[in-house]
């Protein structure tokens, strides 16, 4: 219970934070032509969102794993 708490709030913080929704949904190949050819696992503050809602996050590592994955998708 505790642990779906703080990635609420952590979430809840990165959509905050996240101005211009640029890690809000999910990159598109009509977005960002190529795209899918250059990342092979995406994820966006929506999809965590989601894993978190169905309880996916088994632990704080787990939700750590997804967040840091999005930002190395965002620097490849």
């Amino acid at each position: 219970k505790l642990l779906r708490k703080i990635i609420k709030l952590a979430v809840g913080k990165m959509r905050e934070n996240d101005n211009q929704r640029c890690f809000l949904n999910p990159v598109t190949d009509e977005i960002a032509p190529g795209y899918s050819k250059v990342i092979t696992k995406p994820i966006c503050i929506s999809t965590i969102e989601k894993k978190a809602i169905d309880l996916h996050y088994t632990s704080l590592k787990k939700f750590e794993n997804d967040v840091q994955l999005m930002f190395n998708n965002c620097i490849r």
